[in-house]
């Protein structure tokens, strides 16, 4: 199962963090759109289900609601727990646990199966997500994740620079990816080619690539197709995406539309198992995250191979802290040593009565 997660990238790093390569070889991040409702993701080293995580889609599921059609892929808050679209009442109040879907059963129950049906395919992006072991002295909880380059370190980074960064405390879910496209010329000495790739607001002028090379005719093709597009390398840490299914539910009033996604889970890996029986089902390359969610290309019956146990995960002891879902302090994610005897107050206090002064002159003084 999964029944928290963490998530402390600000917008524009998530999409930094899914940069992708696309069918014709260029690399390209996917398009941060505000969730229709208006609803706010922020970031939280601590989230449980019903609130707004970030998910990754097709950009097919989203082309009559954003400018940019052309982006193949899409990333918006969604709310964590599914709504069923034929759900009547309270959004917020399923009469059924929806915050995780078995995928043993997924192709039999219709709150799953529609919506698959349908190809409402998603990925949940999250920093890792938490799990508790059963011990003779109660529930200790983990944090699991991807391995993490040694650049990065828990936790990735402070919630309020996101905030601050992305202009959440704003108000504003994210912040604007700056696009400034200045010509690239590109020189090669060795057969003077000459590459001027440029994005003109005239309508009428052409994106074209000039190609000169020594003893052949001048070669004028028309980029406007398949421009090249450069996008900065991603150095930070490792989004873990996990598979899922969402639904769209339309109020009665004609307000805008609540998105919402269900966990899928399969039985525990060698990863896992130690800790608990059921774990998400995670896509471990770029090649299963781009068949997950490319419905209209991959049938269901093909993409449903993808959803299956997996050894990739890293993990370490967190504080009991986070067994709160009101807590969101950074420790919710830093490694704690076991067996570690824990302070109370008294124990502090004494403690700290023992370092000041010498035994004998503390003798006298009771």
């Amino acid at each position: 199962m999964c029944g928290r997660t963490a998530c402390t990238l600000a917008p524009d790093e998530i999409i930094g963090a899914c940069t992708y390569t696309d069918k014709n070889g260029n690399r390209k991040q996917p398009q941060w759109i505000d969730a229709s409702g208006g609803q706010k993701y922020w970031p939280s080293y601590n989230k449980a289900p019903s609130s707004y995580t970030p998910v990754l889609t097709s950009g097919k599921h989203f082309d009559h609601s954003f400018h940019d059609s052309k982006s193949d892929r899409v990333v918006t808050p969604m709310k964590w727990g599914m709504t069923p679209s034929w759900h009547q009442g309270d959004p917020f109040k399923i009469p059924y646990e929806t915050n995780n879907c078995r995928a043993e059963g997924m192709l039999e129950k219709k709150t799953y199966k529609v919506p698959l049906k349908k190809g409402f395919r998603c990925v949940i992006l999250a920093d890792g997500f938490f799990e508790w072991k059963t011990t003779k002295d109660g529930k200790q909880p983990y944090f699991f994740y991807l391995p993490q380059p040694d650049t990065v370190q828990f936790p990735f980074r402070t919630v309020e620079t996101a905030l601050n960064d992305s202009k959440l405390s704003q108000g504003s879910p994210k912040k604007e990816l700056e696009a400034t496209h200045e010509p690239d010329f590109k020189l090669s000495a060795s057969n003077l080619k000459v590459e001027h790739l440029s994005q003109s607001d005239n309508e009428d002028s052409r994106e074209m690539k000039i190609e000169v090379q020594e003893g052949k005719d001048l070669k004028v093709e028309n980029l406007q197709e398949n421009p090249k597009v450069d996008v900065p390398t991603w150095n930070g840490p490792r989004l873990l995406p996990m598979a899922g299914v969402f639904d769209i539910w339309k109020p009665h009033d004609g307000s805008p539309p609540l998105y919402s996604y269900s966990i899928i889970t399969v039985s525990s890996s060698s990863d896992m198992d130690w800790c608990h029986h059921r774990m998400p089902a995670i896509l471990t390359s770029e090649q299963e995250i781009q068949d997950w969610i490319d419905f209209s290309t991959i049938p269901l019956e093909k993409a449903t191979s993808l959803i299956k146990p997996q050894k990739c995960l890293s993990h370490h002891p967190v504080s009991t802290a986070v067994n709160s879902s009101r807590y969101h302090a950074p420790n919710c994610v830093t490694p704690v040593v076991l067996g570690k005897p824990k302070s109370n107050p008294s124990s502090n206090l004494m403690m700290n009565w023992l370092k000041s002064g010498s035994p004998a002159k503390k003798m006298k003084l009771v």
